[in-house]
């Protein structure tokens, strides 16, 4: 791991020292507003256009070790909103952006399922075809339908219908924003399955039972082993995501995200399954800390895109493109 890289997780694990799980609230998590003072959340802008510079790995590092710490915060719909604007020549210092892909063929009039959508002052909306459009939410034109996820956090319904869009007609493609999205949302739930890892094994150590730790029993030891090698296909697959984000083939960044995203959200299932098995089924009140993690274990893995959704992608570029170049693709040169 590079010192900036190292630097960040640090500067991360110090934010989540002793932070309460906020999300229940209609309000922001008292986190948030250390992640927008600090600039966190321009991360992967440059600095020309109102960001923070550095990289798309550098938020993905962000997004991961707020995953790690059980944390939601808007961080990727902010971030992607932010890039979205600065693409489109807009002003990106809006407080609360958020950025949401639909399935509508022309611009909805009610919007479902809006992360954060009680806390946003601007929402994109990529419809299916045709150009994405801004709106400015003034609470006095908008009406909202106040929802959560499977972690507690907001997933607002919000009626746009009498409120004018703004078009942003050189805004990055949906494909683009989806696979931005995807990519980022693999890297927080890649940090949650770490995270959730991390506290079970540190519990089996110390656990005992007939007088040694459950970590001595040969079944609870071949399941940590099993933990672990989830989390290092996800961080791997994270990893070649990454590298190949930036490239000009747009096909190699298709299916090592598509791939990314479905080993990560592969990785969720068995890493919840085994966290709660390997405590004993316990974790699951607000006393324990294990359900910030694996609440975001279930909620996040089919966020803004399912995992069906990416292997039918993923499963279209290999026939389109044959075994040998996806294979090429999604593993590294030696």
């Amino acid at each position: 791991m590079t010192d900036e890289r190292a630097a960040l997780r640090e500067l991360i694990a110090d934010l989540a020292a002793g932070q309460p799980d906020e999300t229940a609230g209609s309000e922001l998590p008292g986190a948030w507003a250390n992640i927008r003072e600090l600039g966190l959340d321009s991360i992967g802008i440059a600095e020309e256009s109102g960001g923070s510079g550095g990289t798309l790995t550098h938020l993905a590092v962000i997004v991961d070790a707020l995953g790690e710490a059980g944390l939601g915060l808007p961080i990727i719909e902010v971030a992607t909103a932010r890039w979205v604007l600065a693409h489109a020549g807009a002003p990106i210092n809006t407080a609360v952006p958020i950025v949401v892909l639909t399935d509508e063929d022309d611009q909805p009039l009610v919007v479902r399922g809006v992360p954060w959508g009680r806390s946003a002052d601007l929402l994109i909306v990529y419809p299916k075809y045709g150009v994405p459009c801004s709106y400015e939410l003034s609470k006095d034109k908008v009406k909202m339908a106040a929802d959560v996820n499977l972690a507690g956090e907001p997933r607002d319904t919000i009626n746009i219908s009498h409120t004018t869009g703004r078009q942003l007609a050189a805004a990055p493609s949906a494909g683009a924003v989806r696979a931005r999205l995807g990519l980022l949302w693999a890297a927080a739930l890649t940090g949650v399955v770490r995270g959730a890892y991390n506290k079970t094994r540190d519990y089996v150590k110390v656990r005992e039972q007939f007088g040694a730790p459950l970590i001595k029993i040969p079944a609870v030891a071949s399941a940590v082993a099993n933990f672990k090698t989830q989390l290092l296909l996800a961080e791997a697959a994270v990893a070649r995501a990454l590298d190949t984000f930036d490239g000009t083939d747009e096909y190699a960044q298709t299916t090592s995200v598509a791939s990314a995203r479905i080993v990560a959200a592969s990785a969720a299932t068995e890493a919840a399954r085994l966290a709660h098995q390997l405590h004993g089924a316990m974790g699951v009140t607000q006393e324990d800390g294990l359900h910030r993690l694996t609440t975001r274990l279930w909620a996040w893995q089919d966020a803004v895109t399912s995992e069906r959704e990416w292997s039918i992608r993923l499963g279209e570029a290999a026939i389109n493109g044959g075994e040998e170049h996806l294979w090429s693709d999604l593993t590294p040169a030696f």
